[in-house]
């Protein structure tokens, strides 16, 4: 069990130093590179720490329920399918959309480019 000490002053007068002291090991240690990679090796493994810590996962979220939920939503295994678009469609959905309400300049400039560039 790792603990903070109290500050120990090195030295004395209005020089003096304070350095955090921890136990390490049911010792208490002052030196900075000691506690430096006692704090390195806490963080760098508190998460699979935790992570180790968990319940184990149900597997409610498997493929059977994803199956049913989105069956219920009438989206079933190869129902959807891509088809060839027209560049006159491309323009004129392009052509519907209104620079002035999209967001960001970014996006406006981008909108206004290609409805010029395929005219």
């Amino acid at each position: 069990m790792k603990q903070l000490g109290l500050p120990s002053k090195k030295g004395t007068g209005s020089s003096s130093k304070q350095s955090i002291g921890l136990t390490i090991d049911k010792e208490l240690c002052f030196d900075t590179s000691k506690v430096a990679e006692c704090f390195n090796h806490f963080y760098t493994t508190v998460a699979a720490n935790l992570v180790s810590k968990l319940p184990k996962p149900s597997f409610k979220f498997g493929k059977d329920f994803l199956s049913s939920f989105y069956s219920q939503k009438g989206v079933f295994p190869n129902n959807f399918s891509f088809s060839l678009v027209s560049d006159k469609k491309v323009k004129k959905y392009l052509n519907s959309l209104s620079p002035k309400k999209a967001t960001g300049l970014v996006v406006s400039r981008l909108v206004l480019l290609l409805t010029v560039q395929m005219s």
